[in-house]
C-alpha cells in the first residue's frame, strides 16, 4: 500500500449520501467504523438480501496504487464460496468511495464471544478447525490475511466462524519491506524482523495465539506456560500450540489443513494393538529339547596362534569403528547444541520483542483507562442538585471566575466542562450555558472529538456548539477555525455526536443533552454579542464568520436568533453586526424567507423583521423604502396610526403589527454583501494600486528578457553539440542517427528544448548532450519562477501592510480592493497574467 497515503480523518458518510450514492440498496442502519472505513446495514433491492456494506475513506479512492491493488484483492476474494470466510457479494468505487457489498453475518465476533471466560477444549478445537478450514481455501487462493485475531472472526447465529476484515490481506509473496501490520500479541515475529519472509505459516502463527487464549483466556508470555497446566486440558493441546506459535517459521504447520486434522486428531488416538509375540514354552522335566544336538563334539588343535592373531585384528577394527562413531557423534552433538543455541537465541529475542511490545501495549492501555477514569464525566450531585449549585455560583461563572465548579467538571487545557442530562433544543441548550457564563463545547480537532465522545454511554447524544454558517460553511460559537470534514448542507442545521464519535446534522428542534464549557482563562468570546461582532468585523471579507445557524440565499446570509426582545433592542444587536432586521425586495425571497421563519417557528410565535411605521407616516423598511409584498393576518395593522408601530412575521407566515414595547421571542438579521460590493464597486479604483501594479509590470517584463536571453543561449549550446555529435560519424553511423538528431532538433515547443524525444537507438553520447541541457534547462526555468515568486511575495506584503493602515469607511471600502489584487495574484503565473493585462 502506497505510504504517502494520509492518515484516516475518517467522518463516516451519512446514511442520506450512502443511500445517493448506492440506490440498488436501501442503506438501513450504521453498523461500526473502524481503521479502515465503515461499515453499513442495508438491503439488496433486486434480490431482497440483506448485506453489508463497507465504504473506505476518499484518499484511499484517490490513490491509484491502492485503488489498483484493491481491486485485484477483491476479485480474488469474490471467488470464495467457503462457509468460513465472510463471502463478497460486489465492489466498486461511487463518487471517490470505494465500497465493497459483502455477506452480513448477524451474530457477535469471536472477541466479545469468548470475552474473560475459557472455552471447553472441543469448542475451541471446532472454532479454530474452522478457521482453519476458511484460511486454508484463502491461501489456495493466494490470499494472506495478514490480521487474524477474535475481532475478525464473526460468528453466526448457529456458531459457526466466519473469517472477515481482509483489510489488510495481500496475494501470497507481495511484501512491503518498511511496513508493520497486524495486532500487537497475534503477530508473528517475522513480521517485525523480516517482512519478506511472510507466508501461509504467519497466519497459523495467529491461529495458534488464539487457540491459547481460547483454551486460557491468556496470550502467550515470553516465559511459556503450558496450556495444561493452567487449564488441565489434554497436553496434546500443548504441542500443537508449540508447534504453530514456535518463532522459526519453517518449524510451524505448513498449511492450515494440517494445523486442522492435528487438531482434530486429539482424542481419537486408539490403544496399541497386542503383541503377536509369542514366548517359547519350557520342556517338560526330563524331556530333550529338539534343538539340543547329541552328536559328539570336534576335538581342538592346540599350540597354534592363528585364533589369537585373529582376535588381535579383530579388535583393532572394532576399536577403530568405535572411534570413528564416537568421533562422528561428537561432531553431531556439537553441532545440534549450537543449532539449539542459535534457535535458544533466537528465540528468546523474539520473545524479549514480543514481551516488550505486551508491555508497551499493556502501558498504553492502562494509561488509557487511567485517563478515561479522570475525565470521565462524574454525577456526585443530582441534576437538579448540579443546577442548584450551578445558579449559587452564577455571578462568580458569568464574571469569568473559575476558581470554583462542580465537582463532576472535566477539566482538560483551557476548557472545562460539566454534563447536562437535560434534553432542549440547540438554542435553549445555548442559551442555558450563557446563562452561567458558558457556552456549548467547541472541540477543534478530531482527538478533542473523540475525548469528548469517549465520555458518553450507547444512548446519549449531546449538542455541539456548531452550525452551519450559509454557502456550505460550518463555523464554531466561539470562532474557532474550522477543520473537520462535515457533509454538506444548504439548510440550516446544528452539530451534535455521540459515543460513536460522529458529527451528526440536527435541526435545532431537536432534544438532545449537552455539556457547558467554560474557558479557563475567563474569557466569553461565545457570547451572541461576540458572534455578531465577528460577522461585521469580516463582512468584507470573502469567508464572513456568520454564526452558526447562517442560511444564505444569493448574496444574502440571515440568522434566525432565539432572544426574547422590543424591536428597537433587536434592532440594534443587528445594526452592531453590520446588518440589519431582515427586509425583502422580491416575491421569490419573500417566500423564502417564510418558509424559513415558519420551520423554527411554533404557529402562535412570531419574529422580529425590518418593517416600521413611524407614528402618523406610512409602513416602510428600516432603509426608508416603502413596504411591500405585505400578507396581513386578518384584522391586522391594528395599532392605532399615530402610534409608531413595528411589524412581525408569524409561525402561520402571516404579518401582524405590534408596539415598539412589546417582546417576541425571535428576530432575523440579514447581512446583504450585494450592497458591500456595490460600494467598493462604486467608488474609483485606488490610484496606489495602479502605480503599484505598473512597477511590478516592470520588474516582470526585466525577468522576462533575462529567462528568454538564457533559454536562447541554451538552446543554440544545444544544437552546436548535437551538430558537432553528427560531424563525427561516419557515413553508416549517420544513416543510423540521422532520424534521432532529426527529431531531437526539429521544434521547441514554448521555446524549450523537448524532454519527450524518443530514446529508442538514441546513443550514448547524444543522450548525454540532451540531459545536460535538460539539466540547464531545468535550472533557467527554477530561477525564473523564483524571482517572480520573491516579486510576487514583494507585492502582496505591501498590499497587506496597506491594509493595516485602514480603518472606519475607508477599510469598508478600499479594504475589498486590496484583498482582491492579493486574491487575483494567488501564483506566480496568474502575477504574470494580472499584472501585466493578460487574458487567464
Amino acid at each position: 500500500m502506497n505510504q504517502d497515503i494520509p492518515p484516516s480523518d475518517f467522518t463516516p458518510p451519512e446514511i442520506e449520501e450512502i443511500s445517493a450514492l448506492l440506490p440498488t440498496y436501501e442503506i438501513l442502519s450504521f453498523i461500526a467504523q473502524g481503521g479502515m472505513g465503515a461499515v453499513y446495514k442495508a438491503r439488496q433491492k433486486s434480490l431482497d438480501r440483506d448485506v453489508a456494506i463497507k465504504v473506505l475513506p476518499r484518499h484511499f479512492g484517490e490513490d491509484t496504487e491502492f485503488r489498483e491493488s484493491f481491486e485485484a484483492e477483491a476479485k480474488s476474494m469474490a471467488k470464495f464460496n467457503h462457509p468460513n470466510l465472510i463471502g463478497i457479494y460486489d465492489f466498486g468505487q461511487v463518487d471517490g468511495l470505494l465500497y465493497i457489498i459483502m455477506e452480513l453475518v448477524e451474530g457477535e465476533s469471536l472477541y466479545h464471544y469468548s470475552y474473560g471466560k475459557t472455552l471447553d477444549p472441543a469448542e475451541s478445537t471446532r472454532i479454530i478447525s474452522d478457521i482453519c478450514m476458511g484460511l486454508a481455501s484463502a491461501h489456495n487462493h493466494g490470499i494472506l490475511h495478514r490480521d487474524v485475531k477474535p475481532a475478525n472472526i464473526l460468528l453466526d447465529s448457529n456458531g459457526v466462524p466466519k473469517i472477515g476484515d481482509f483489510g489488510l490481506a495481500r496475494p501470497v509473496g507481495e511484501h512491503e519491506d518498511t511496513t508493520i501490520y497486524g495486532t500487537p500479541g497475534y503477530t508473528a515475529p517475522e513480521v517485525v524482523h523480516q517482512p519478506t519472509a511472510v507466508d501461509q505459516s504467519t497466519d497459523l502463527f495467529s491461529v495458534g495465539v488464539m487457540l491459547y487464549e481460547l483454551l486460557t483466556t491468556k496470550l502467550p508470555e515470553s516465559i511459556y506456560t503450558k496450556a495444561s497446566d493452567l487449564v488441565g486440558c489434554d497436553p496434546a493441546y500443548d504441542k500443537i500450540i508449540q508447534r504453530a506459535v514456535h518463532p522459526t517459521p519453517a518449524m510451524r504447520f505448513r498449511s492450515a489443513e494440517d494445523f486442522a486434522k492435528a487438531l482434530n486428531a486429539i482424542g481419537t488416538t486408539s490403544q496399541p494393538a497386542a503383541s503377536n509375540l509369542v514366548t517359547p514354552s519350557t520342556p517338560a522335566a526330563g524331556a530333550t529339547p529338539r534343538n539340543i544336538s547329541r552328536r559328539p563334539s570336534k576335538p581342538v588343535k592346540t599350540g597354534s596362534n592363528k585364533p589369537f592373531v585373529r582376535n588381535i585384528f579383530i579388535i583393532i577394527g572394532l576399536l577403530a569403528a568405535i572411534y570413528f562413531a564416537w568421533d562422528y557423534l561428537e561432531k553431531q552433538k556439537t553441532e545440534r547444541i549450537a543449532e539449539q543455541k542459535k534457535i535458544d537465541a533466537e528465540k528468546e529475542e523474539t520473545a524479549r520483542l514480543n514481551e516488550k511490545a505486551r508491555e508497551e501495549a499493556i502501558e498504553a492501555t492502562n494509561k488509557k483507562r487511567i485517563e478515561a477514569r479522570r475525565n470521565a464525566p462524574t454525577a456526585p450531585l443530582s441534576q437538579n442538585s448540579l443546577i442548584a449549585l450551578l445558579d449559587k455560583l452564577r455571578p462568580q461563572l458569568i464574571e469569568g471566575a473559575r476558581t470554583k465548579l462542580p465537582a463532576s467538571t472535566i477539566v482538560e487545557g483551557n476548557r472545562a466542562r460539566v454534563f447536562i442530562e437535560k434534553k432542549m433544543s440547540w438554542y435553549e441548550a445555548q442559551e442555558f450555558c450563557h446563562r452561567y457564563g458558558g457556552h456549548l463545547p467547541v472541540i477543534p480537532t478530531t482527538a478533542d472529538l473523540n475525548t469528548l465522545s469517549s465520555k458518553l454511554t450507547n444512548d446519549q447524544v449531546v449538542w455541539l456548539g456548531a452550525g452551519s454558517a450559509g454557502k456550505n460553511q460550518w463555523t464554531w460559537v466561539d470562532g474557532t477555525p474550522w477543520e473537520h470534514t462535515v457533509r454538506k448542507t444548504s439548510k440550516s442545521s446544528y452539530l451534535a455526536t455521540s459515543n460513536t464519535g460522529i458529527l451528526q446534522l440536527h435541526p435545532e428542534s431537536n432534544q438532545n443533552s449537552f455539556f457547558i464549557e467554560w474557558l479557563m482563562d475567563g474569557k466569553q468570546p461565545a457570547t451572541l454579542a461576540e458572534q455578531l461582532k465577528r460577522a461585521g468585523e469580516t463582512l468584507t471579507e470573502e469567508d464572513t464568520q456568520f454564526p452558526p445557524g447562517t442560511v444564505a440565499y444569493a448574496r444574502h446570509h440571515y440568522l434566525l436568533i432565539k432572544q426574547n426582545l422590543d424591536w428597537a433592542t433587536a434592532n440594534q444587536f443587528a445594526e452592531d453586526a453590520q446588518g440589519r432586521l431582515a427586509i425583502v425586495s422580491s416575491p421569490e425571497e419573500h417566500a423564502w424567507l417564510l418558509k424559513i421563519i415558519s420551520s423554527q417557528l411554533g404557529e402562535n410565535q412570531a419574529c422580529w423583521i425590518g418593517g416600521l411605521r413611524p407614528a402618523g407616516k406610512d409602513w416602510q423598511w428600516s432603509t426608508g423604502k416603502p413596504l411591500g409584498l405585505v400578507k396581513w393576518q386578518e384584522g391586522a395593522p391594528d395599532v392605532d396610526a399615530q402610534t409608531a408601530a413595528v411589524s412581525a412575521i408569524g409561525g402561520n407566515q402571516l404579518w401582524n403589527d405590534y408596539t415598539e414595547t412589546d417582546k417576541l421571542p425571535y428576530f432575523i438579521i440579514e447581512w446583504n454583501k450585494n450592497e458591500t460590493a456595490e460600494k467598493a464597486a462604486a467608488t474609483l479604483k485606488d490610484p496606489d494600486i495602479g502605480s503599484r501594479r505598473k512597477k511590478c509590470a516592470t520588474l516582470i517584463r526585466k525577468i522576462q528578457k533575462d529567462y528568454d536571453t538564457k533559454m536562447t543561449r541554451n538552446i543554440k549550446s544545444y544544437e552546436s553539440g548535437v551538430s558537432s555529435y553528427s560531424r563525427n560519424l561516419n557515413k553508416s553511423q549517420n544513416e543510423i542517427q540521422k532520424n534521432t538528431i532529426a527529431a531531437m532538433t526539429a521544434e521547441y515547443p514554448d521555446g524549450r528544448i523537448p524532454q519527450d524525444v524518443s530514446r529508442v537507438n538514441m546513443h550514448p553520447k547524444l543522450a548525454k548532450v540532451l540531459d545536460e541541457h535538460l539539466d540547464e534547462q531545468k535550472d533557467i526555468i527554477a530561477a525564473y519562477t523564483a524571482q517572480l515568486e520573491e516579486l510576487r511575495g514583494k507585492y502582496h506584503s505591501s498590499l497587506k501592510n496597506q491594509i493595516g493602515k485602514l480603518s472606519g469607511a475607508e477599510a469598508v471600502i478600499r479594504k475589498p480592493l486590496y484583498q482582491g489584487e492579493i486574491e487575483a495574484t494567488n501564483d506566480h503565473k496568474s502575477f504574470v497574467q494580472y499584472v501585466l493585462g493578460e487574458k487567464k
